[in-house]
């Protein structure tokens, strides 16, 4: 069990009764995911990674990017693990500099070592825990559903407005 003060992650191995420090954060706020027995991701300006428990970190999804005029920077506001296979992790992301403000999902297949880009344009996004192949988002007021991870989308529905959080039912893929 981790838990997080300011910059500070702390850890109980004892179901809450007793903390202890682990070690510093990169950044002051932002999600925290496991992507494996000691990997951690940590979300906000960019991704970071832990692969040992939260004592040491690295930028894998940098916050800042791009030079002069076009340089922007990306801010992680959540991150969706699979749960039957936690090395497949999604970020969603908010990219913002001079030139474009943009909402993407980033997929990473390697517990967050590396990043693709998945889809831009959409804030919600949904995975359905009992069957993770199974991806939802929203673009633009119309409801997409992919069936394989995310390599193919087929529209589904479209709604007068737009959607900002998609929560998927634990059990039922299809609530």
């Amino acid at each position: 069990l981790y838990g997080v003060i300011g910059r500070r992650l702390i850890r109980s191995r004892d179901r809450g009764e007793s903390w202890s420090f682990v070690g510093g954060l990169p950044r002051e706020s932002g999600p925290l995911a496991f992507v494996g027995p000691q990997a951690l991701l940590q979300g906000g300006c960019g991704v970071w990674r832990s692969p040992d428990g939260g004592r040491s970190w690295s930028a894998v999804l940098p916050c800042r990017f791009g030079a002069g005029l076009d340089e922007a920077e990306r801010t992680v506001s959540r991150l969706v693990v699979d749960p039957k296979t936690p090395s497949n992790v999604y970020a969603l992301a908010f990219e913002h500099g001079s030139h474009r403000s943009v909402a993407l999902v980033y997929r990473s297949h390697d517990g967050g070592l590396t990043w693709r880009r998945l889809a831009y344009g959409t804030q919600a996004f949904g995975l359905a825990p009992s069957r993770p192949e199974r991806l939802y988002l929203e673009k633009g007021g119309r409801i997409l559903r992919s069936e394989d991870r995310g390599r193919t989308w087929q529209a589904k529905g479209d709604l007068a407005t737009q959607v900002l959080s998609f929560q998927v039912h634990p059990d039922d893929p299809d609530v």
